[in-house]
């Protein structure tokens, strides 16, 4: 979203001395978060939906042989959903803002890449962003490999033997 809104600094820019107010634009911005994020959310659900036939294609085993029941009720779609806005309020607000608080005449001049100094906060985000992702994704890999080294035949009534 920020690197959208530093992109569209013109477009906004002539938004702006065409007679768009502040606000209608920062609601603009806000709607086409929540479209993203909505969107987001339902490919989310829609992977939480096949996800366990997806762990059993990959782990090689049958439906008979899946160790638990994973279902997707109300309550987590609910969760998700709030999940989504919540996130596309959180994400698309303040580069909305970021990118109505600049003068007419210096948006109009500014070229495209020319806004990175202006925004510091910006790197920040970015180192944030990729040490997330590189957490989730290690973390996935681990939780492919342990449940592929997993026994099939788990049964969580039983007592363990150690």
């Amino acid at each position: 979203m920020l690197a959208r809104s530093a992109a569209r600094v013109q477009e906004i820019g002539i938004r702006l001395s065409l007679g768009a107010s502040r606000r209608r634009i920062v609601r603009q911005l806000l709607t086409e978060g929540f479209v993203l994020a909505l969107g987001a959310g339902a490919l989310g659900i829609g992977v939480a939906y096949e996800l366990p036939f997806v762990i059993l294609r990959v782990m090689g085993g049958s439906s008979a042989s899946f160790p638990f029941r994973v279902a997707v009720d109300g309550v987590v779609l609910g969760y998700a959903i709030l999940l989504a806005g919540m996130s596309a309020i959180a994400f698309a607000f303040a580069p909305a803002l970021h990118a109505t608080r600049r003068e007419v005449a210096s948006a109009l001049s500014q070229r495209e890449g020319a806004s990175t100094s202006r925004f510091p906060l910006r790197g920040v985000l970015l180192g944030v962003q990729v040490a997330v992702s590189v957490i989730l994704l290690v973390s996935a890999g681990l939780l492919v490999r342990g449940a592929q080294r997993q026994s099939t035949s788990f049964d969580p009534a039983s007592p363990s033997t150690t």
